[in-house]
């Protein structure tokens, strides 16, 4: 008996969690909703370059103007599986903390 990666519950595609995780193997962990994780954007836009060879002429924006990394809270992680490779990947949605801090000084 074969194991489905993709499930139909209610007439929708759902990835099967258990299975997505043991074709991950034993050192993978996937973050929490609401935990807080750090974003590399330059290291993301070259995982992208490197992974992108659909399109051989595409640009990938350097962006230039945000900082190294940022503090983030995860809001969502979705499993997925690529339909042509069978590759799994997961897709996290995250917001950018507010890292500044504010002091106040008072003058008496």
């Amino acid at each position: 008996m074969r194991s489905s990666l993709v499930l139909f519950v209610g007439g929708r595609k759902v990835i099967n969690s258990e299975l997505w995780h043991a074709c991950a193997g034993s050192l993978v962990s996937l973050p929490q909703p609401g935990s807080l994780v750090y974003y590399f954007p330059q290291g993301h836009s070259e995982q992208v370059t490197a992974s992108t060879r659909k399109i051989v002429n595409s640009h990938i924006p350097a962006y230039t103007d945000l900082p190294s990394q940022l503090m983030c809270q995860v809001h969502n992680v979705a499993l997925h599986a690529d339909k042509e490779t069978d590759e799994i990947y997961a897709q996290m949605t995250l917001q950018p903390v507010n890292s500044v801090i504010f002091s106040f000084c008072f003058i008496e």
